[in-house]
């Protein structure tokens, strides 16, 4: 089976609500940033690492299954 397209939609879907969710300003503190440049960047890493995470156990799982056959 190819996970390839569920792994992108997911992946689009991750990317826009990490995206959403930066940009918002606390309530009370707007002039306040919410998330500095660093933290997005960690932020967005910590989102997508479970799917990458995903991918390679994905293709770990086609090769042993190409070994067995």
């Amino acid at each position: 089976m190819d996970h390839s397209f569920f792994i992108t939609k997911l992946r689009q879907r991750l990317f826009y609500s990490a995206f959403l969710n930066s940009s918002k300003e606390p309530e009370g503190h707007q002039n306040q940033r919410l998330f500095s440049f660093n933290s997005k960047r960690k932020f967005l890493f910590e989102l997508v690492k479970p799917v990458m995470d995903f991918e390679m156990n994905i293709s770990r799982e086609k090769k042993s299954i190409k070994g067995i056959l």
